[in-house]
């Protein structure tokens, strides 16, 4: 049987830091202040979904359109605001042993330089899981 959704019953978690900071958090936070509606969509498609057990659909994947894999357990979340006009990404780590999936930061995408860095940034940060 094909699989249709990715990370069905995986937990979901952020990435903080021991000063407390929260990266996708201010992210969404930054995100719904310039652009309510898309902080929602990206809400209840992505992040509650994986929180209610669903999962995604597995050809986000496939297109990368919606998800890129980066990296053996580093993805990105692809998506856009025409309101704001800036793509947005938002990286995470797939723990598949324990099932999570851990948030890393996110950025509204100017440019592939700032991409660049925050991809580097994110490859550390899962260095330390």
């Amino acid at each position: 049987m094909e699989e249709i959704f990715l990370w069905e019953k995986y937990d979901i978690y952020s990435y903080d830091e021991d000063d407390g900071s929260d990266y996708v958090g201010d992210f969404m936070e930054e995100l719904n202040r310039k652009d309510p509606d898309k902080a929602t969509e990206i809400f209840q498609d992505f992040f509650e979904k994986i929180k209610n057990g669903i999962g995604v659909p597995v050809d986000w994947s496939h297109s990368g359109k919606k998800l890129k894999k980066l990296q053996e357990n580093l993805w990105e979340y692809r998506d856009r605001s025409p309101k704001i006009r800036c793509l947005i990404r938002i990286y995470f780590g797939i723990d598949e042993k324990n099932r999570k999936i851990i948030l890393l930061d996110g950025q509204l995408k100017h440019d592939n330089k700032d991409q660049r860095r925050k991809i580097e940034t994110v490859e550390k940060k899962m260095e330390c899981l």
